[in-house]
């Protein structure tokens, strides 16, 4: 009867009952339960055998010859193969963050990271959070609280969490979009002056915004846009002198248009 460890990290320990007759015993070891066995042994006396060459993590087969004297005088066939393992030592493998892949610029968002070993155990750590790559697009504090900076188009960063047990340090990433929203209403809409050149105007800027579009209409007519400006000025060079228009701006990123602001008062033209 051979029985072979499996729990042990240092060595592999194979035992066996003692045979009638026998007084040494030689100990063979195959990498499958039909493959060729190895002697591992010579002639050694005693019912036990620690294979310390065996690789953590492989799985072995022991069998074990009897003889009646230490030169293997009459030995007997091996006996029935019995699996054995030398055990990996259990260590961190992996990270895994958790939490939204999508996000809205100027939101906040908690993220949590899940540490997990070669056991199969694994458990919520609290990790050193970073953003190594994109850090334009989101900032994140200690706790892993992301907040999504005010972005005028879509954009990517990856979020990663280092954490580090028994001297070993795993580092999981996650990557995540930051979706543009629509910028708000621009204001302190102006009349900066009317001249023969046309009507300008100039507003305020609105966080976020790419581009603001300009809206006219006249008494009893739809406001309707004549134009667009990357800065917040703009001047009508199409008014009609002697007719009075309402104006109003919109801004715009890659999260759409925002509303437009509250119309100004009526402008004279030039």
């Amino acid at each position: 009867n051979t029985t072979a460890t499996s729990t042990l990290l240092d060595k592999v320990t194979v035992t066996w009952s003692e045979c009638d007759g026998a007084t040494h015993y030689r100990v063979y070891r195959a990498d499958s339960y039909e493959g060729d066995a190895t002697a591992l042994t010579g002639w050694i006396a005693g019912t036990s055998f620690d294979d310390t060459t065996a690789v953590a993590g492989e799985s072995y087969f022991y069998s074990v010859a009897a003889a009646i004297d230490a030169n293997g005088t009459r030995p007997s066939a091996t006996g029935i193969a019995v699996e054995g393992i030398r055990a990996e030592p259990v260590r961190l493998d992996t990270v895994e963050i958790s939490g939204a892949s999508s996000i809205s610029a100027s939101s906040r968002t908690t993220y949590t990271a899940t540490a997990k070993w070669t056991d199969g155990t694994e458990a919520m750590v609290s990790p050193t959070w970073s953003i190594p790559d994109g850090a334009g697009y989101a900032s994140v504090d200690s706790s892993g609280v992301v907040t999504a900076n005010t972005v005028a188009s879509n954009g990517r960063f990856v979020l990663a969490a280092t954490y580090t047990d028994d001297g070993i340090t795993v580092t999981g990433t996650k990557t995540v979009t930051v979706s543009a929203v629509a910028p708000a209403s621009p204001t302190g809409l102006t009349l900066v002056e009317a001249t023969t050149d046309g009507i300008s105007l100039s507003w305020k800027a609105s966080r976020g915004a790419a581009r603001y579009n300009i809206y006219r209409s006249t008494a009893g007519a739809a406001a309707t846009a004549i134009g667009s400006s990357e800065g917040t000025a703009y001047t009508d060079a199409t008014a009609r002198p002697g007719v009075a228009y309402t104006y109003s701006v919109s801004a715009v990123n890659g999260g759409g248009e925002g509303a437009a602001n509250l119309p100004s008062a009526h402008l004279a033209s030039h």
